[in-house]
C-alpha cells in the first residue's frame, strides 16, 4: 500500500473511531429553544402573555418542556418534566408530532410542530386524555414560534432540572434481559 493511501486510509478509520457517537450526533432540525410573546397594546404596562417550547433529541426522539402564560399572567402553565414528547415524521421531514402535557390540569394534547424556515408553527389537534382537574388548558391552539438563539436547548433543560428524553420504555428497555436462543 502506497503511503498516500495509507495515510488517507488511516486518516478516515481515526474519523470513523473518534467521532461523536452519542444520540446527540445527529442533531434534529427541531432541537432547540421557541417562543413568542404577544403583549395588549392598549395596555403596554400589562405583562405580556407568552408561550415556549424547548426540545431536545436523543435515540431518535423528541422531548422537553413547554410553558405558556396569559396576558398579565393571570395563568401559568410551568410544564413540568418532558412534558413535551414526540418524534419527527422522518429524518429530512419539517413537521413531528408531539404529545403536550398541561401542568395545570395533566391533560394530553396532541400537537404537530412544522419547520417553516426559521419558525416552528404549532398546531394543537385535541386532547387525547383528560386532566384530572376541570382546568381549561392555557397552551395556544395554533402559533408561530421563532428560535431563541440567546439559549442552547440543554442549557435551558438543565436549568430545569430534566433528564432528557427518559421515557418509561427506556427503564424496561435497558434492563430487560434477551430472551434466550434455543
Amino acid at each position: 500500500m502506497s503511503r498516500l493511501r495509507w495515510t488517507l486510509y488511516s486518516m478516515a478509520l481515526i474519523a470513523l473511531f473518534c467521532a461523536p457517537h452519542s444520540a446527540h450526533a445527529a442533531e434534529s432540525r427541531f432541537e432547540g429553544v421557541w417562543s413568542a410573546k404577544w403583549c395588549d397594546v392598549d395596555a403596554p404596562q400589562r405583562e405580556c402573555g407568552a408561550f415556549e417550547i424547548v426540545l431536545v433529541r436523543e435515540r431518535g426522539r423528541l422531548c422537553g418542556t413547554h410553558s405558556a402564560a396569559t396576558l398579565g399572567l393571570s395563568r401559568i402553565d410551568e410544564g413540568a418534566a418532558a412534558s413535551v414528547i414526540g418524534a419527527e415524521a422522518g429524518a429530512k421531514s419539517d413537521t413531528a408530532s408531539l404529545v403536550l402535557t398541561s401542568s395545570r390540569n395533566g391533560a394530553k394534547y396532541l400537537a404537530t410542530a412544522t419547520l417553516r424556515g426559521d419558525r416552528l408553527q404549532w398546531r394543537m389537534h385535541g386532547m387525547i386524555a383528560p386532566g384530572s382537574e376541570d382546568e381549561p388548558t392555557i397552551v395556544p391552539d395554533d402559533m408561530t414560534l421563532r428560535r431563541d438563539t440567546t439559549q442552547q436547548p440543554r442549557d435551558a433543560l438543565r436549568a430545569r432540572e430534566i433528564d432528557a428524553c427518559r421515557w418509561p420504555d427506556d427503564a424496561a428497555a435497558s434492563t430487560a434481559s434477551p430472551a434466550p436462543m434455543h
